[in-house]
């Protein structure tokens, strides 16, 4: 009987111990399938790695979408792709530069061979011309994105680019426009000078130094309206002024007496009961004006009118605008150079305009204004029934 209690208790021993033994080898296998700590209980274990894990989830998630904010944040459009060459990351601007169905088969077309180049470790760019509304230039640059490896992807940004190529044609058209007007001038003088230092007749003489002084009042004209437009354009100039626009009408006819006079063109300004003001610059917007009765009044013939007329405007439930249009009758202005004429230096007739002196800097000027003031120009002619330019300017509430 002894024996038999012996027996039955070392049963048991055993076989708690070879219970322990194996759920501690179970739960040491559990843990080392798990990636948990040594000795650590798997249940507990495995709460706490799906915790980290699910905090590293939410990093990265965190992560992506601050990088897809700042991708979509960016001026320029970009494009990235994997070793295959799929895309797997385009921002907002590349998608909306591809929009339209013509310029996004321009665009990926030009996308899928840069970003090829780019896969074979090659950096590359193009230029790509799309047409319009509006028509505009964009710039493709594409770089491998390196690896450990070898190239794992590409990078393909591209930039709307229409406005500095646009900045930049203009400047060269202002370098060549303006070597033009100085060249024409200074030649002439230089002639003048040789013949009127090899002339004996009076007559003569005096025929070559008035022919001098009015080359010279074109340098000098041509130089002074570049100067003027130049300030203008500056950021340094006050915009505080309240400018009556009767007081400016009135000034702007007195500085172009002078010259109505001499053509025999009458000058005459309408206004409203209503006393007007606007806020700006007073000295650049009577500038506007008088270039715009001198520009009237030069391409006018004898016995023509100038009326210059000033009123409110503006869309109704929209900013009310003081609207000052400068009327004339003279030969009108060409349909195909109206789009043209608030540009430097450009002139509907070369040779009509070495007559009256005109520089071709004048109506820039008036449009440089206007836009200073939160305003516009505008034109309206017939050629052969005269033209009208109107400027709208914000209207100051308080005109003292």
């Amino acid at each position: 009987m002894t024996v038999l209690v012996a027996i039955a208790v070392t049963a048991v021993v055993v076989a708690a111990a070879t219970a322990a033994w194996t759920r501690r080898t179970t739960s040491d296998a559990i843990a080392s399938a798990i990636g948990a700590r040594a000795g650590a209980h798997p249940v507990e274990e495995h709460r706490r790695l799906l915790d980290e894990a699910s905090r590293r989830a939410d990093g990265a998630e965190t992560r992506a979408r601050l990088l897809d904010l700042a991708l979509d944040g960016l001026a320029s459009g970009v494009v990235i792709t994997d070793g295959a060459g799929t895309v797997i990351v385009r921002n907002q601007v590349a998608g909306e530069m591809s929009a339209q169905s013509h310029v996004q088969t321009l665009v990926e077309a030009a996308c899928d061979e840069l970003a090829a180049a780019a896969l074979q470790g090659k950096s590359a760019e193009r230029e790509l011309e799309v047409s319009g509304p509006p028509p505009r230039t964009l710039l493709l640059q594409a770089a491998p994105i390196r690896g450990h490896g070898g190239v794992d992807g590409s990078l393909v940004v591209f930039d709307d680019v229409t406005d500095s190529r646009r900045i930049d044609s203009t400047r060269r058209d202002f370098v060549a426009n303006l070597s033009h007007e100085l060249r024409t001038p200074i030649g002439a003088i230089s002639l003048l000078s040789e013949m009127l230092a090899d002339e004996d007749d009076g007559e003569t003489r005096s025929t070559l130094t008035e022919r001098l002084v009015i080359e010279t009042g074109r340098m000098s004209d041509t130089i002074d309206g570049l100067l003027e437009l130049s300030r203008i354009e500056s950021n340094t100039q006050s915009y505080d002024d309240a400018v009556v626009v009767q007081r400016l009408l009135d000034d702007a006819v007195a500085r172009t007496r002078v010259a109505a006079e001499s053509k025999s063109v009458t000058v005459t300004t309408v206004l409203g009961s209503e006393t007007l003001a606007m806020r700006g610059n007073a000295d650049q917007l009577l500038s506007a004006v008088v270039n715009l009765v001198e520009n009237a009044i030069k391409y006018s013939d004898p016995g023509d009118r100038v009326t210059v007329r000033a009123g409110l405007g503006g869309e109704p439930g929209g900013s009310r605008q003081v609207v000052i249009k400068v009327q004339d009758t003279g030969r009108g202005i060409p349909q195909r150079d109206l789009d043209r004429i608030f540009e430097r230096f450009y002139r509907v007739d070369r040779s009509r305009d070495s007559e009256t002196g005109g520089t071709g800097i004048g109506l820039s000027i008036v449009r440089h204004v206007a836009l200073n003031h939160g305003g516009s120009v505008d034109v309206e002619s017939f050629e052969g029934d005269g033209s009208t330019f109107t400027i709208s300017v914000p209207l100051a509430e308080d005109p003292k």
